[in-house]
Parts: C-alpha cells; structure tokens; sequence
C-alpha cells in the first residue's frame, strides 16, 4: 500500500481527477501539466516522460517539484502509477505524500543521469 494513498485518493476526486484514472491521453497533453498536491495545492510540474522502448509503455515521468530552494532546477523521477489524470482537467494529481518526494534523489536539467543504468530506474517507482 502507498502511504497516504486514501488520503491523496479523495483529495484528486475533491479536485476532479477521476479515481480509475484516464485511460489514454496525447504525451503532449502531460508534458506541462500543472501538478497538485493531496492538499489541493500546486507541487510542480511534468517536464517530460521516460519511454521503455522494448514495450512502448510510458514509464515514468520526470518532474519538476517546487522546492523552497530549488535554485538548480532539479528534477525528480516519479513512477507514473503515483499520479491520476481526469479527461477534462488541465491537472495531474499527485497520489503520495508531498513529503515521499522531498527526500527523493533528483537531478539537474543540465544533467541528465543514464536512463538505461539499473541501478537509477530501480529508485523511481
């Protein structure tokens, strides 16, 4: 079980994300959404999405967390499962504590890690 997951649960539905999550969506719609917190608040952004391309599945996204003091522009992997979509909402929803992410390894936008090395992608979900 995901910590907080009830909690983030109703706070999405509060705020419009459809529970079992939208289905299929155009990546240039995700790219740029706003994201929300379990506490209706904004917490980042999606900057972009990482591709498995043995299966063509969307793995995870690579997120733009609003920091107190993110100076650096760090971003932060984060499984999509974690996050909920509604069809008509220009929002994601962030389904894990706000608190989870903030201890979470990030990295700078000028410095891509290696997203083949195992040893990353097995941090991310």
């Amino acid at each position: 079980p995901v910590p907080g997951g009830a909690q983030a649960a109703a706070a999405a539905r509060r705020l419009g994300a459809d529970p079992q999550g939208t289905r299929y969506r155009a990546a240039t719609d995700v790219i740029g959404m706003e994201v929300m917190g379990t506490n209706g608040g904004h917490v980042g952004e999606i900057e972009d999405l990482v591709v498995n391309l043995g299966t063509g599945r969307v793995h995870y996204a690579i997120f733009e967390l609003n920091r107190p003091l993110n100076p650096d522009d760090e971003l932060v992997p984060v499984g999509l499962q974690h996050f909920s979509f509604a069809e008509r909402s220009p929002n994601a929803f962030l389904r894990i504590p706000r608190e989870r992410l903030d201890t979470r390894l990030g990295f700078d936008r000028r410095n891509w890690p290696d997203l083949n090395d195992p040893r990353y992608g097995a941090d991310i979900d």
